[in-house]
């Protein structure tokens, strides 16, 4: 009898072990669909792993037929080189309408444009820390008095930084329509570019409703010393202005000549190898990417990426290899794209995508122009995973679980760990202009966690039930 015991004793020790582990298995299982080892469904085709981690911008705008629009998180979202959600910032945790532009620092950190109502905000993340180096929301007043302010920037498309001290805006807020320079050193516009002092070449007659969205001016770059180039959507028109004699010094296409773009995005300035420039551009209600090159003094289309189920294309940048990151606002997705049109790395971006780019190569650092590679020519996009508005919707849910509103740090990052957050080549991060609290809330996960992602009550649990089994039947056996 007392050997059957012990057998008994034994098949419940199993028992007890086996129930442990099952409990730790489904404890994680929420961590494992959000580290990549479920199937993420905001992966779409995957024939190579991107070079490092992908940053997007979500502008947070959902539309559904029959239900009309509502509104999600605005968000910024890294993605790893296969896909894997690696951090993420919500904007709209803490008040933001709107984000927009995303730009990858030499110093590691991350610069985001984003909006609240009526004010643009710029501010410097660290994602090895998830936390702001600084912060800035430009509402700048009249004091009592209404009207227009110089230093209150109400609806900033893109902020760059061009050095130590300066942020170039392009501010399309009503009655604004401007490039400016704001000097955060002492904190004032240095420097300003009025499209309502240019109506010779912008006028009032043109672009949009002039009291109202007249330019919507919604990209500004530095394409070189003193020399900012500007997107100006609803003239169909891309110009560079220089600092110091404000003048026009190159323009692309004109106000509803839509062969040269019709409401564009996101501009990226590119030189041939002979120093011909070239600009490539997200041609948005054109359903393309299209790439106009100079030669001879006339605009020649030089590449063209149609079909494939483009919709309304926000961002197309020429990376170092010859691909082009395309940001496809309608089509939901984010793409890396051959220049043969073949799709070969994708990730779902619900809701309205707005900015990509490759962190650890910097800012739009351009690549080859199609006159270079020899790829001048229309293409058509292929492989593209496509997608239905099932897969769509799954992969907002798990945007919205990845980046909650509860509270934490600037970014919130995989499992809750801070490891992996920065870029894989730059220097060490600054640290000047303090760590003031933006409040905006992270995705670490629970506090009650274990270090190997199974929740600690799950594992109390478990061992308690191991430790009663154990003990009863010890108990058995001694009566025996």
């Amino acid at each position: 009898m007392r050997g059957e015991v012990r057998r008994f004793a034994a098949a419940v020790c199993c028992l007890a072990l086996a129930l442990t582990g099952s409990l730790a298995y489904a404890g994680t299982t929420g961590v494992a669909a959000q580290s990549g080892d479920a199937p993420n469904p905001c992966v779409g085709t995957m024939e190579q792993p991107a070079d490092g981690t992908t940053l997007v911008s979500i502008q947070g705008v959902r539309f559904v037929e029959g239900e009309g629009f509502t509104k999600p998180p605005g968000m910024m979202v890294a993605f790893g080189p296969e896909g894997e959600f690696q951090y993420a910032f919500n904007g709209s945790a803490r008040g933001r309408w709107w984000v927009y532009d995303v730009d990858p620092l030499p110093n590691g950190n991350i610069l985001l444009a984003s909006t609240e109502p009526g004010v643009s905000v710029a501010q410097e993340i660290d994602p090895s820390t998830g936390e702001n180096v600084w912060l800035k929301r430009f509402d700048g007043h009249n004091g009592g008095e209404s009207g227009f302010h110089p230093e209150n920037v109400t609806d900033a498309h893109d902020i760059d930084i061009i050095n130590d001290e300066e942020l170039l805006i392009a501010d399309k807020g009503t009655g604004h329509h401007r490039l400016l320079i704001y000097n955060r050193t002492i904190e004032s516009v240095t420097w300003e570019w009025r499209f309502a002092n240019h109506t010779d070449e912008f006028p009032k007659s043109g672009g949009g409703p002039y009291e109202q969205d007249w330019t919507h001016v919604n990209d500004v770059d530095k394409v070189g010393p003193g020399k900012y180039m500007a997107s100006v959507r609803n003239f169909d028109r891309v110009v560079v202005v220089d600092r110091e004699s404000k003048a026009i010094e190159l323009s692309l296409g004109s106000d509803d000549d839509y062969r040269f773009m019709n409401e564009q995005h996101n501009p990226q300035y590119l030189e041939t190898e002979s120093g011909e420039p070239t600009i490539l551009i997200a041609d948005s209600l054109n359903d393309r990417v299209v790439e106009w090159t100079r030669q001879d003094g006339e605009w020649v289309m030089t590449w063209e990426l149609v079909g494939g189920g483009l919709d309304e294309p926000r961002d197309a940048d020429r990376l170092p290899n010859g691909n082009t990151l395309v940001v496809d606002r309608k089509g939901h997705r984010t793409m890396e794209v051959a220049p043969n049109g073949t799709v070969v790395w994708e990730v779902y971006t619900p809701w309205q995508p707005y900015d990509a780019e490759r962190a650890r190569i910097g800012d739009e650092p351009g690549g080859p122009t199609s006159v270079d590679m020899g790829t001048d020519e229309s293409v058509e996009l292929t492989n593209s995973a496509g997608y239905d508005t099932e897969r769509i919707e799954a992969c907002g849910q798990a945007l919205r679980e990845f980046a909650p509103s509860g509270s934490g740090g600037v970014l919130g990052f995989l499992g809750g760990s801070e490891e992996g957050g920065g870029f894989d080549y730059q220097g060490p991060n600054s640290t000047d202009g303090g760590n003031e609290d933006d409040g905006f809330d992270g995705t670490d996960t629970s506090p009650t966690e274990s270090s190997s992602g199974v929740p600690t009550s799950l594992m109390v649990v478990g061992l308690i039930v191991l430790l009663v089994v154990v003990a009863g039947s010890v108990l058995l056996v001694r009566r025996e």
